[in-house]
């Protein structure tokens, strides 16, 4: 902010320098115009009073120089009128970029918090997506677990029910073997 501050005040003293030298020099050319004017005059102010002996002369271009006087203050007044507005008018316009530049600076603040909100809320997003997913498939993974495990212990039993049925076939057959053995003894 230092830096722009110097600069703007160079920017100040650089219009007022400016303004400064275009007045004096709006004054010397017109007091060295006068100076030309007035040579001319005293040149036929002489040469009038030598031929004809009046002054006539003189005091029409007096009334004339006092209106183009009036005149030339007038056009003075209003570029030194001019200038100023001109520098006023920059001053406003400086101070319009920096409130624009401003503005914008907050409006990219604001845009770039937002994106950062919405980039948060997506990578959120995707976080639970994925806890949900795999506890999904831990879920499913578990029930897959019990149901092998319940599969299983019915193989088991099945095949403990199994191994008793042929063991009481056998034990039964036996039976039978030895009864029709002993029916056919006796």
């Amino acid at each position: 902010m230092d830096v722009e501050g110097g600069l703007s005040t160079s920017n100040k003293f650089v219009e007022q320098l400016s303004v400064s030298i275009l007045s004096n020099t709006i004054e010397e050319l017109s007091i060295l115009k006068k100076l030309a004017y007035i040579e001319d005059i005293l040149i036929e102010t002489v040469q009038e009073i030598s031929e004809k002996q009046t002054f006539n002369g003189i005091k029409q271009i007096i009334v004339k120089e006092n209106k183009q006087n009036k005149e030339d203050n007038n056009l003075l007044q209003n570029v030194k009128s001019s200038v100023l507005t001109l520098a006023d008018l920059k001053k406003q316009m400086r101070n319009s970029d920096d409130e624009w530049y401003i503005e914008n600076k907050e409006k990219e603040e604001y845009l770039g918090n937002l994106k950062d909100e919405y980039e948060n809320l997506i990578m959120e997003f995707k976080i639970k997506e994925n806890y949900i997913w795999k506890w999904q498939s831990s879920q499913m993974e578990q029930a897959r677990m019990k149901i092998k495990i319940q599969e299983d212990k019915l193989r088991e039993s099945l095949q403990k029910d199994n191994d008793n049925i042929e063991n009481e076939l056998r034990v039964n057959l036996e039976i039978l073997i030895y009864l029709t053995q002993v029916i056919t003894i006796k």
